[in-house]
């Protein structure tokens, strides 16, 4: 038996699992090997640890799908399904077209725990079909629609036909829908109940729901020993109560409840469909599977609904008791439980067969066997076992003859069945047949839905589509159809399990030692790349590429010549769009016509153009002007007309075509014309009637590099940059031309402003306009235009840094708010995002709020599609290339598209797939070979006689090692091992954990090898045994291949190993810490290496993770102990410290600058260890901080954050003052980068540690919110404390988890819609003030605190007078806000302004939307 004890190791005291066993012979060799080593003076010791926080969101949430639901929860007309993941939910609408995407109208993430069960309440699902057809205008199809009560969707009823009811892991039942709001917003109204809570898990309520066909009852199970029976309320009742309160508060749909015990184990529960009759027509039936002393029988319920529930109990009325009938053997343990549609029949699905069941309201149901023949599964290697029925679904459409039934049923393996039922004849099974195999492995999720699309333009047809979530695999939509295979439409993306990841070192964190000259570097290096290891199988293994960003669909690629320098999109009035195209030495025009799939040359007796120059400017009207502008001529031609030439042989430099407002037949222009020394500018308008100059042309003070013509409000207005970091602003006049200019500078070298754009935002109070200007320098400015400054209109907004080359940025033709960039051969989206109530009179102060870029990445049908680089891009306007993204990578353009044509779909996982013939497991990035390295497994089938069948009897797992070029689309099988030698390496029973890089020097040579630690499995573990494997890196013929060089065998498996110094590595083996160094001798056959003999150190448990500091420090982390951390001192291993109690770890990762240690254990907790030599207890660490998270972290990797988020550098203090406040990082300790965590369910998570200040105020804010009802609605605020208890003052003993701030809260306070107003409602909502609060002095705000036993007390003065003063959540707020440096040019905490100056409501709401902004900041994502 294993406990948990204290020992005293090496002079000082742990906390460790331990077996009686081995407590005694520890003991004993502590008496025989004890040492002295002398404790530190108390007084010498720093008077408290650090005190940090941690700041964590979920930047990717887990793709496993749970469940998916076809549910009309927002409209009857509307064709919804509801996606059900661990946490959250999506409503995804199903598109008319058969071929398009599924479109996400709306998720709900707040419930604040998982998600145990969901179902589906209401009225039937029904399908309308509209069409030109009058036979069929107001068709619809509905299941069993004369059982409800009369209920018609009326246009005022907000509320739809049917809801989510769900059970949460916080031990609620839930009851949900979602509803439009008067800005045609979603909004979800939910009711809840509280569920009994019990402490044993199998006994809490909410593993089970079902829902009564006509929804007059339902029924809660927990998986052992009881039930919960509910009594709903009519429809109409139901209405009443959303309609009669503010957005749904009087809903409740419960009537009443009842508590029943139940003997056994509850395997399924289902309420099935009653007889038709009068008599039956208030009759209910709820049937459960009940497993008890090994036996398994049915249950069922039944019981008038007009009654009341409590008038019922178990033994006092017989209606309610339940009757018993034991199960054939063979049906013991059910898969499924199918409710059929009539006379309360029911299938039971079983792995040995199908039964169907009928008549059990007479007290002894009759079973009929239902034949079916085995099938080999589509994947024979993934188990040993063969697959089993997974789930069932019922078809929309199915047959409408009175009786009959069909099924759809599931197999693990993808494969689809139908059953035909009809419970007119005996026996009622009539046929199963086959409808398709879905080539995926699915998990539970599967269900039917319904689509409708327009044929032949007036025939509408409606087909069925599959939906399933795969298991470990995508997940998809298919079509399915008479005489047809299962085709699938499109994919449900899902890359668990997330098994590894590996990053280019690109993202190492910074040291103190080189973060200046990393500073100075960082924005010419490119962001580093994320790759793991997902899927399962030879079908489903991939090498994914985490990107994050927005997804631009590809539609077609033309196929061109390269050196492309620049094109455009034209609109023309017919609806198609002309692409013309420059090169270098000559000009192309291709057409795309109405069809958007045609694409062709345009001649060049179409539109005389001059073909045999480069294009510098273009422009066109609808009515099909042309207007192009070369270097020395300006060309003006309508189609098949001759073209007129102006400025003739001229020296252009540049040029800018313009639109005129409210003229479709002209065009402006602004050019910029060399005239000996002099530049000239030059405006003039461009029609069929030729050129008229507007104006004289102006003298340019410095050579123009960019030009502009916009609307800034009614005025008409050219920009131009020049090279001296000027942008000149003139107003045109119709008569004078180019007048009172202005001059804008640029801060910094190199700040020439090479491209305009101008954004416009729509606010209550009218249009902001937005000039964004791309610099040379790789930075992007924002200028504000404003009217009430007529000398100097444009106004610093703030600068972003994208890259270190020319930004090139453009207006997006489909919103007028965002600008889409280019910068180092990579697309961004830009946004301003004002809110639209910026204006108004409760927030007249609105401070702007960061910028959102994010990245664009172009995808494919093909999952291993790679955009490449992209040198130019243009933009459809309208027309059929309305929002078109047309992106030059070399002799190819890209013709890309955004699912949405007003909104960029939210920033998200973007996957790209390298296929692996196999499972992969671990995986590097090597920067010496620019490539990855794979560890995958393949599985083959061997007969008993050695021959390869299907229907074999044996697996045998043959591990390989891969090269694979991050960029390529398939695996690179030359620079592979082959089969046969890996098969040589890999022996039977042994499996590969892990894999480093290592660069050990033998004589003068520095190797490259790479190392392979294994682990050879026996039936006794304790007979297990490992291997280290070493590969050399080579060239061969322009391929990196690995080559066998030796191996070692171990005494016990090798679960982690890492290199130390030059020529060692440090391994786990079994339960002893390993170091040995290659040792070199030569000879006349030349040298030889070999290991020494290991030096080693009983850990006690398993090492799972191992690295090393640059001190040579080396970090342990164990699966019992949590984690070590040794030095090698005197040719021996010491134990510098270990956790402060024990933990089940799995990863950690180390954070040099604050002696700070991140771990990760099984129990979902991160903690963060301070590994000081003056903790609390002598040798060990201490809780600095401590996050509880949905899922276990299996890998940390340091990250770095786009250059748009980065702050100066520390030698930056003159970095453009004015940009300070944007750019700086104040919650970010010592300017430190981010931490990714990966979770095996695909989440991916981001940390971040806070300083003290940052720490206060957002916890103080998480408090606050999660008071909201509306951001958290399903929490429970009495367990919250006192936001106060996070002032500086506070005398509260802290716990490491309250040092958490959970940035999944904030987020939902942030995109709730108007922050700033929220925020302020909760500062006020308790007016009462808080007692025994003031404010320190400032000789206290300096002091630090000081910990005791892992319990940090904010305020370590005893003696503070707390009674002379009183404030309120406001006022704390105002302080709390002033220690983070937001309110001030400077770093550090800010001034504390007057008190009277706090509570003036005017600064108080500008201190609110400043913290609003700069928690914008703080929670940006840096994927």
């Amino acid at each position: 038996m294993s406990i948990q004890t204290s020992v005293y190791i090496e002079g000082y005291w742990t906390t460790i699992n331990m077996d009686i066993n081995q407590i005694i012979e520890q003991n004993r060799d502590n008496r025989l090997q004890e040492t002295a080593q002398e404790t530190p003076d108390p007084e010498d010791r720093e008077s408290s640890p650090l005190l940090l926080g941690i700041l964590t969101q979920t930047v990717i949430r887990s793709p496993v799908i749970k469940s998916i639901l076809p549910a009309q929860i927002r409209n009857q007309a509307k064709n919804d399904v509801v996606f059900v993941y661990g946490n959250y939910i999506e409503i995804k609408e199903i598109p008319e077209d058969e071929y398009g995407h599924m479109r996400t109208i709306a998720e709900k993430a707040d419930f604040g725990s998982a998600i145990r069960c969901v179902r589906v309440l209401g009225l039937p699902r029904s399908c309308h079909f509209s069409g030109d057809s009058n036979e069929r205008d107001d068709v619809v199809m509905k299941e069993e629609a004369q059982e409800f009560h009369d209920y018609s969707l009326d246009p005022p009823l907000q509320m739809p036909p049917q809801m989510l009811v769900m059970t949460l892991e916080t031990n609620k039942l839930v009851f949900l829908f979602a509803i439009h709001d008067d800005q045609n917003k979603i909004q979800f109204v939910s009711a809840q109940r509280p569920l009994p809570v019990d402490l044993l898990i199998h006994k809490q309520l909410g593993e089970h729901i079902a829902v009564d066909p006509k929804s007059r009852a339902m029924a809660v199970a927990a998986f052992d020993g009881k039930i919960r029976i509910y009594a709903l309320k009519t429809m109409d009742e139901m209405k009443s109560g959303v309609e009669g309160g503010s957005r749904g508060v009087n809903f409740q749909p419960v009537k009443e409840e009842l508590h029943v015990d139940v003997e056994g184990l509850v395997l399924q529960m289902e309420f099935l469909h009653p007889p038709e009759s009068v008599q039956h027509s208030d009759q209910v039936i709820l049937l459960l599977v009940v497993n008890h002393n090994n036996e398994s029988r049915l249950v069922c319920y039944e019981w008038d609904c007009s009654s009341r529930l409590d008038s019922y109990t178990m033994v006092g009325n017989s209606t309610l008791k339940p009757s018993g009938q034991k199960l054939h053997e063979d049906d013991e343990l059910p898969l499924l439980l199918v409710p059929l549609k009539k006379s309360a029949a029911f299938l039971l699905v079983s792995e040995k067969r199908m039964t169907i069941y009928k008549n059990i309201l007479t007290g002894w149901a009759q079973a009929f066997t239902i034949p079916s023949d085995k099938e080999n599964p589509e994947e024979p290697g993934c188990s040993k076992l063969s697959p089993l029925w997974i789930q069932w679904a019922r078809p929309l459409a199915s047959a409408q003859n009175k009786g009959q039934d069909n099924i759809y049923l599931c197999r693990e393996d993808g494969t689809v069945h139908l059953l035909n039922l009809d419970e007119t004849v005996e026996p009622i099974f009539q046929t199963i047949h086959p409808v398709g195999k879905l080539g995926i492995n699915v998990n539970e999720s599967f269900a039917s839905a319904n689509l409708r699309f327009l044929k032949g333009g007036d025939q509408v047809v409606g087909a069925e589509i599959l939906l399933a979530g795969g298991e470990m695999s995508d997940g998809g939509r298919w079509s399915v159809g008479a005489g047809k295979e299962c085709d699938r439409i499109e994919p449900l993306l899902n890359w668990t399990p997330l098994m590894d990841i590996a990053t280019s070192d690109r993202a190492k964190p910074l040291t103190e030692e080189s973060e200046s000259t990393e500073h100075a570097a960082r924005s010419v290096e490119a962001r580093g790349r994320f790759f793991a290891s997902t899927g399962r199988g030879s079908k489903h293994g991939n090498i994914t590429e985490i990107r994050y960003g927005v997804e631009a669909t590809r539609k077609g690629t033309l196929d061109l010549d390269s050196g492309i320098t620049q094109l455009w999109v034209l609109d023309h009035i017919d609806g198609s769009n002309f692409v013309l195209i420059s090169y270098p030495t000559q000009t192309s025009l291709l057409r795309i016509h109405q069809d958007s799939e045609t694409v062709d040359s345009v001649d060049s007796t179409y539109y005389h153009l001059d073909y045999d120059t480069m294009t510098i400017a273009v422009g066109m009207t609808i009515k099909g002007l042309i207007v192009q502008v070369t270097r020395n001529s300006v060309l003006v031609t309508m189609a098949k007309a001759e073209a007129r030439s102006f400025y003739h042989q001229a020296n252009i430099l540049i040029a800018h075509v313009g639109n005129i407002r409210g003229n479709d037949s002209e065009l402006a222009l602004l050019m910029a014309v060399q005239e000996g020394d002099i530049i000239q500018l030059h405006l003039g308008c461009l029609g069929t009637g030729g050129y008229n100059s507007i104006g004289p042309a102006t003298t340019a003070v410095s050579d123009p590099v960019s030009l502009h013509l916009a609307y800034m409000g009614d005025e008409y207005c050219a920009f131009v940059g020049t090279v001296d970091s000027t942008l000149q602003v003139w107003r045109v006049d119709p008569e004078g031309g180019l007048t009172d200019p202005f001059l804008y500078y640029f801060d910094g070298d190199f700040s020439i402003c090479a491209s305009i754009a101008i954004l416009t935002t729509q606010l209550d109070s009218g249009s902001e306009n937005l000039v964004v200007c791309g610099l040379r320098n790789g930075a992007v400015d924002l200028l504000t235009w404003d009217f009430s400054w007529p000398d100097l209109p444009l106004l610093f907004r703030g600068r972003l840094q994208v890259g270190n080359t020319t930004v090139t940025v453009s207006r997006d033709n489909i919103k007028d708010s965002r600008a889409i960039i280019h910068c180092e051969q990579k697309l961004y989206s830009m946004e301003y995002p004002l809110d639209p109530s910026a204006a108004s009179v409760n927030f007249p102060l609105k401070c702007e709020l960061p910028a959102s870029v994010n990245s664009i990445w172009i995808t494919d049908p093909s999952p291993a599609f790679h955009q490449g680089d992209i040198s130019t891009f243009a933009q459809g306007a309208s027309g059929v290339a309305k929002g078109l993204l047309f992106s030059v990578g070399g002799s190819q353009i890209h013709m890309s598209g955004f699912l949405s044509e007003l909104e960029l779909p939210k920033p998200r996982m973007i996957p790209r797939r390298i296929p692996v013939p196999g499972t992969p497991v671990k995986l590097i990035y090597s920067e010496r070979l620019k490539k990855l390295v794979v560890i995958y497994y393949t599985i083959d089938i061997i007969q008993g006689d050695g021959n390869r069948n299907t229907a074999a009897k044996q697996r045998s797992l043959q591990y390989q090692l891969a090269v694979i070029d991050p960029d390529a689309t398939e695996l690179d099988r030359d620079a592979s091992i082959s089969s046969a030698e890996s098969a040589f390496y890999s022996k039977s029973g042994e499996r590969f954990l892990g894999l480093i890089e290592w660069f050990p020097k033998i004589g003068t040579n520095i190797h490259h090898f790479f190392i392979v630690h294994t682990i050879l499995s026996r039936r006794d573990p304790a007979e297990s045994r490992g291997r280290i494997l070493i590969f050399a890196a080579s060239d061969h013929i322009g391929q990196n291949v690995l080559t066998f060089k030796r191996h070692w065998d171990k005494e016990a498996p090798v679960y982690a190993l890492a290199p130390y110094g030059e020529n060692s590595i440090i391994y786990s083996c079994g339960k002893y810490l390993c170091l040995q160094s290659l040792e070199t001798s030569s000879s006349a056959a030349g040298s030889t290496a070999k290991l020494s003999t290991p030096i080693t150190y009983d850990l006690m448990t398993r090492g799972l993770s191992i690295s090393v500091d640059d001190d040579e420090f080396i970090y342990v982390t164990t699966d019992g102990n949590g984690i070590n951390i040794f030095a090698l001192q005197d040719n021996g291993l010491v134990r510098h410290c270990i956790s402060e109690k024990a933990r089940e770890g799995i990863h950690h990762i180390v954070v040099p600058q604050q002696d700070l240690v991140i771990t990760s254990q099984r129990d979902k907790t991160v903690t963060g260890l301070w590994q000081h030599a003056y903790c609390s207890l002598p040798y060990s660490t201490e809780a600095i901080f401590e996050a509880t998270l949905p899922g276990s972290i299996t890998r940390f990797v340091p990250i770095r954050r786009p250059l748009w988020q980065q702050g100066p550098g520390p030698e930056d203090t003159d970095f453009p003052t004015p940009h300070d406040a944007l750019t700086e990082r104040s919650a970010f300790h010592t300017d430190e980068d981010p931490i990714i965590g990966t979770s095996t369910n695909g989440a991916i998570y981001q940390f971040q540690i806070l300083e003290t200040e940052s720490w206060r105020l957002l916890r103080f804010l998480q408090n606050l919110v999660m008071r909201h009802a509306e951001i958290c609605p399903f929490g429970d605020s009495s367990l919250l404390p006192d936001p106060d208890v996070y002032t500086p003052t506070s005398r509260r003993i802290m716990e490491a988890e309250e040092y958490h701030v959970d940035g999944d809260i904030l987020r939902l306070w942030l995109e709730r819609g108007e922050p700033e107003r929220i925020l302020y409602e909760i500062l006020h909502e308790d007016v009462a003030p808080i007692p025994g609060y003031s404010r320190p002095s400032k000789a206290k705000q300096k002091e630090k605190e000081k910990p005791s036993s892992g319990k940090r007390r904010v305020d370590k003065d005893k003696d503070h007078d707390f009674g002379h003063d009183v404030l309120s959540w406001s006022n704390i707020f105002a302080e709390l806000a002033c220690g983070v440096s937001i309110f001030d040019d400077q770093r550090g905490p800010g001034p504390i302004p007057p008190r009277d100056v706090l509570t003036d409501e005017r600064v108080e709401r500008w201190q609110i939307e400043r913290v609003v902004r700069w928690v914008r900041m703080t929670m940006q994502v840096a994927l």
